[in-house]
């Protein structure tokens, strides 16, 4: 495709992120530069994506619709046009609990849409950061070792900056197990969602499989505050869906699910 600012001048695409629909996997991808704004990506596998490119100085460009890559055939995104950019300073507040590492942060637009995907081993390295998005209203996620994952919503205006304090609450361990029933083959990969008592989403992630003498295909440990929260679980074909409630000064609350056939 070509991609070009709002003024004609070409953009420094520097990447592209391949979502696959109905799927969390998600690919970070090199591309060759030209002239006018021309880029390309080479190498990419079929399958049906949402594509985003990766823009020096700009929040990912979410490329509408989802497209179609089919094996030994070019796919053209046209010509793309930047858009007005804000933007979101995350800060930490210094009166935690404990020390802060992990820190996982996931902002997304108003159609749900991922901007920005972070993965902070050593947060207070990186805080505060600064990050361009579009304006608009937007869903910041974060959670981190030790502390209860946390929601809140964000207003960003043209060329501005919204400054985000991440208020991390000290939460309470709870193992999630996954089993599978007898004669069932068990995946490599599991996708898990916790939601809220409101059934608003709180945490998304993707849990490996653990090797075990039992018949627990994948376990999981989450901070959580005291409540009630649906568990629901994804890989290949299984599923399996809970209620967890986390009581306060609750000791090593669990829960054990039977991944099922869909």
């Amino acid at each position: 495709g070509v991609a070009t600012d709002a003024r004609g001048n070409d953009a420094a695409v520097t990447g592209v992120r391949l979502q696959r629909v109905g799927n969390a996997s998600v690919l970070q991808r090199s591309i060759e530069v030209g002239s006018g704004g021309a880029f390309r990506s080479r190498a990419l596998p079929p399958g049906l994506w949402r594509v985003a490119l990766r823009v020096e100085g700009h929040p990912d460009i979410l490329v509408e619709g989802e497209h179609a890559l089919v094996a030994y055939q070019d796919l053209d995104l046209g010509r793309i046009c930047l858009e007005p950019v804000g933007w979101l300073q995350l800060a930490v507040s210094t009166a935690l609990s404990g020390p802060l590492y992990d820190l996982s942060v996931d902002v997304r637009d108003e159609e749900g849409r991922i901007v920005h995907d972070l993965r902070l081993a050593d947060p207070l390295r990186h805080l505060p950061l600064t990050l361009a998005v579009h304006p608009g209203v937007l869903t910041v996620r974060t959670s981190a070792a030790g502390f209860a994952p946390r929601t809140e919503c964000v207003s960003v205006r043209e060329d501005t900056i919204e400054q985000v304090y991440l208020r991390l609450d000290p939460g309470t361990p709870c193992a999630l197990r996954f089993l599978t029933a007898d004669a069932v083959r068990e995946p490599t990969q599991l996708h898990l969602v916790v939601r809220g008592e409101a059934g608003a989403l709180l945490l998304e992630r993707d849990v490996s499989h653990a090797p075990s003498a039992s018949n627990v295909a994948f376990a999981a440990t989450i901070d959580l505050l005291p409540g009630t929260y649906g568990i629901d679980a994804s890989a290949a074909g299984l599923e399996a869906h809970g209620v967890l409630t986390v009581y306060e000064g609750a000791n090593e609350p669990h829960l054990d699910l039977v991944l099922e056939p869909k």
